[in-house]
């Protein structure tokens, strides 16, 4: 069969080729349900091919191209296994169902192409469906791709990430920390072939073997002592430290034979040098060098796995420098209540998310409104609950709350505020405004504020009595807010109000209140950061009056990310 070479289209490739030699026969007799199949997979924006006939003959659009690789276009027209030998071992079954009659799907399927002359990686997820001829026979099979590999290598290295973090957060000496990290890292093989760990000395000259793994005694690439600038076969631990950041190197350059190891039978050409930090002046304590599969390309990806892996370990020696310090104890509990509130925040957004579908769905049914409307309450309070605590870790640790100030005005902001956050309370509290009520301010923190002042005048407030809120924009330089309720906070309680720790059990906590009791304390620090005051006053007949001062304006402080 003769091909064209013109760079064009896939369907004036397919027009232009002779077919009368191959199986299909001449364009002008195929059936119209391989003319009509083969329309569908050209016009398809994903991979898609046909395997038609008794001889299971190839025909693909463009997208397909990148599956075929270096076989393209000499695959085109012959038998759809040809393209897939190297991976038939996980697609020859589903194939043989489809041309059966069966309809097949399979996601995130692991295996391996030759599709640039080597072996390569790659995961998966595919539809064979069966395409009937006119006689209502099976005349082929229509395949679909979609390439996973990129998402599944993430997942997969997350999980690696995820192990390394515990296994080197509980290590207590450098050594600890870096026999840690190469224990976790040998049960990463797909992407981690072998493990290297040094040990630098005093002046970095030399360095020293702590652990390793992949890589057997006898092969030379994992001496017990090395210079770190020294010559003949040797890694180049120098470039790696006076870089201050990962390398990668050729294998095959440094000397070495490729090591046999890993879990094929292909050993790796290129492995990654990344130098650790852990001595007191911040240079580097020693040096991993991690192999690179030899079925990946080291591609972005790949190498931001290996800086995450970098990152963690310094992060654990950094730890492991600063635990006889209370102080750092103390952040790196803060550090783990950021990332567990990442995650629970993603986790309730999710729960959310589908609760709202599900009564969105679910209309007015009634054995399902109520259920949903309780899941949704819950997870808005859990949303409360994880923001506070976050917020909380950045002021005890010493990063404040960042602002991004904005024209407002506070009168109006205070009205929508109480409409949002007090519609449980009965009366309704009521807002008042006098003077000029405008200036610059961080809208979101100042809502989170105001919600907080009201909230607490609620909660400390006679049940039933009005709750009065002014704001009075009288003041030349300030802006002044006042929440008064009838009722009293204890004298014991008025001096730790807004620095107090958080109840240490539920009995503590008064009624309505929501959260962790972390509100005022993160009123405080938001009142601060627009440098600003609050106080409270409660006495017996006067009742209980929380007093925000502000100043109109304050020069923006770029938000921290949380």
């Amino acid at each position: 069969m003769e091909r064209s070479s013109a760079d064009e289209d896939p369907g004036s490739l397919i027009r232009a080729e002779d077919w009368s030699t191959s199986a299909l026969g001449p364009r002008d007799r195929w059936p119209a349900a391989l003319r009509l199949a083969l329309d569908l997979c050209l016009a398809s924006a994903q991979p898609a091919a046909l395997a038609w006939g008794r001889d299971r003959v190839l025909v693909y659009n463009d997208a397909y191209r990148s599956l075929c690789g270096i076989r393209h276009p000499h695959v085109r027209g012959s038998e759809f296994t040809s393209c897939w030998k190297s991976a038939w071992g996980v697609i020859g079954e589903p194939f043989a169902r489809a041309v059966r009659g069966e309809s097949v799907f399979l996601q995130d399927q692991r295996m391996f192409l030759d599709r640039t002359g080597r072996l390569e990686e790659v995961f998966l997820s595919f539809a064979l469906s069966p395409i009937r001829d006119e006689t209502g026979a099976v005349g082929g099979v229509l395949h679909t791709v979609t390439d996973t590999t990129a998402t599944a290598l993430s997942r997969r290295r997350n999980l690696a990430l995820r192990a390394l973090a515990l296994a080197v957060g509980a290590a207590l000496t450098v050594d600890d920390v870096l026999r840690a990290a190469n224990r976790t890292l040998r049960d990463c093989k797909r992407d981690v072939p072998f493990v290297l760990v040094y040990a630098l000395d005093g002046d970095r000259s030399r360095a020293s073997l702590v652990a390793r793994s992949g890589v057997e005694d006898d092969t030379g690439l994992s001496r017990a002592h090395v210079d770190v600038d020294g010559a003949g076969p040797a890694w180049p631990l120098g470039a790696a430290v006076r870089a201050g950041s990962a390398v990668s190197v050729d294998i095959a350059a440094t000397g070495f034979a490729a090591p046999p190891c890993g879990p094929y039978a292909d050993p790796p050409r290129t492995a990654v040098l990344f130098p650790v930090a852990a001595a007191s002046d911040g240079g580097p304590c020693g040096v991993v060098i991690a192999g690179v599969s030899s079925r990946l390309e080291l591609d972005e990806g790949y190498r931001a796995f290996y800086d995450e892996v970098a990152d963690t370990i310094r992060s654990a020696l950094t730890g492991v420098r600063a635990r006889s310090d209370e102080r750092s104890l103390r952040d790196d509990l803060e550090r783990f209540i950021r990332v567990l509130g990442h995650d629970l925040r993603n986790s309730v957004s999710a729960i959310s998310t589908a609760a709202c579908l599900v009564m969105r769905r679910a209309g007015a049914a009634e054995n399902l409104v109520k259920p949903t409307d309780r899941i949704v309450a819950t997870a808005d309070r859990m949303e409360r609950i994880i923001a506070q605590t976050m917020d909380a870790s950045s002021i005890r640790t010493g990063q404040g709350l960042g602002l991004e100030p904005e024209p407002l005005d506070l009168a109006e902001l205070c009205r929508q505020t109480v409409q949002d956050v007090a519609h449980a309370y009965q009366p309704l509290p009521h807002v008042t405004a006098a003077g000029d009520t405008h200036g610059t301010w961080d809208r979101d923190r100042l809502a989170q504020a105001v919600s907080t002042l009201v909230l607490n005048a609620c909660i400390h407030g006679t049940k039933g009595s009005p709750v009065e809120v002014v704001v009075d924009g009288t003041g030349h330089d300030t802006v002044r807010i006042e929440a008064h309720s009838h009722g009293t906070i204890p004298r014991s309680e008025l001096a730790a109000l807004f620095d107090r720790p958080p109840p240490a059990d539920g009995a503590a906590r008064r009624p309505g209140a929501s959260g962790l009791g972390l509100g005022l304390f993160i009123l405080r620090a938001i009142v601060h950061a627009h440098g600003g005051t609050v106080a409270v006053s409660s006495e017996d007949d006067a009742g209980t009056r929380f007093t925000l001062t502000l100043p109109r304006g304050r020069s923006a402080t770029p938000r921290r990310g949380t």
